[in-house]
């Protein structure tokens, strides 16, 4: 039905009336009009009946478009966000080989080691609605994953009789692995790296002596590979939806080991400590922190 021209001045009577009222009150207000004239005119003039039911149904279309578009915008463009977070343990084993030097109490070398180890930091789900939904087939997952790495380090310690104490510092080296999937409103985004990190280690330990060419050795390590990022999104081909969703691992991580080492190089002095060594160590590493985030949306206009 076409609204005509000559409506116009009704048609502002209805919009101003609807900013200081309401939508709802108008859509009431207007249908006991009609009834109410409808009533006064009947038996009279009822010629005017087909204007007002003109008006009024087209005040109805009017309001109702009115309302529908607010309501799409308001309640049915679906959004999804998400967030996980995790950090991760795990066994290592490794070999080690140095050389130290003596002086008096005071020892001083370099070593270097190796360690295979297994810290996955792993994230699922996460993911929330509005409105809420339930879709089996939508998932949010992201791996961090150090799998070895070696250092190369400075030692300063003090020999107590059978026992030797000190410090660590130096370069550490690894592989980080960092990947992140996220599927909703039928799209799916991955995104991965795998990257040779540098970075620091620092530390402490103690050996001990139980044999002259045999020490039990203790160590803590805690070691900073840096910070590794990734983010990738996705959208529909023809329209409306797109997710996008980002990724860090800060490997950071911390490790405590116990071994043996065999002392295969004197240098003649008489220290059971000095000269070279090498030998084996296991123990256990923790840390690695991953964070992940997640968004996406429907666009309906």
């Amino acid at each position: 039905m076409r609204c005509r021209t000559g409506y116009a001045a009704p048609f502002r009577l209805v919009e101003a009336f609807q900013q200081q009222v309401g939508t709802s009150r108008l859509l009431w207000w207007t249908s006991r009009q009609v009834i109410a004239f409808s009533t006064f005119i009947e038996g009279a003039a009822v010629i005017h009946m087909p204007r007002v039911l003109k008006l009024s149904v087209c005040s109805l279309a009017a309001m109702l478009s009115l309302t529908c578009k607010e309501a799409a915008a308001q309640f049915l463009a679906p959004t999804v966000t998400g967030s996980n977070s995790a950090s991760s343990s795990s066994w290592l084993g490794g070999a080690h080989a140095g050389y130290n030097w003596q002086q008096g109490m005071l020892l001083y070398g370099v070593e270097a080691d190796f360690q295979a180890t297994h810290l996955n930091s792993t994230m699922n789900g996460g993911l929330r609605y509005t409105p809420p939904v339930a879709n089996q087939a939508d998932f949010a997952g992201t791996l961090a994953s150090i799998d070895w790495y070696g250092t190369l380090r400075g030692r300063v310690g003090a020999t107590i009789g059978s026992f030797m104490l000190y410090v660590t510092g130096g370069v550490a080296y690894g592989n980080v692995d960092l990947n992140s999937t996220l599927r909703a409103f039928g799209l799916t985004t991955y995104a991965q790296t795998l990257q040779p990190k540098i970075g620091g280690v620092v530390g402490a330990g103690g050996e001990y002596l139980l044999k002259p060419n045999v020490m039990l050795t203790f160590q803590y390590q805690f070691v900073d590979l840096g910070r590794v990022d990734i983010a990738s999104s996705a959208s529909s081909v023809l329209c409306c939806s797109t997710i996008n969703q980002s990724a860090t691992v800060r490997a950071q991580f911390q490790a405590a080991m116990v071994g043996l080492s065999f002392r295969f190089a004197p240098d003649g002095s008489g220290s059971p400590w000095a000269g070279g060594y090498a030998g084996g160590h296991v123990g256990g590493a923790w840390g690695d922190d991953a964070s992940a985030l997640y968004n996406g949306f429907v666009q309906l206009n």
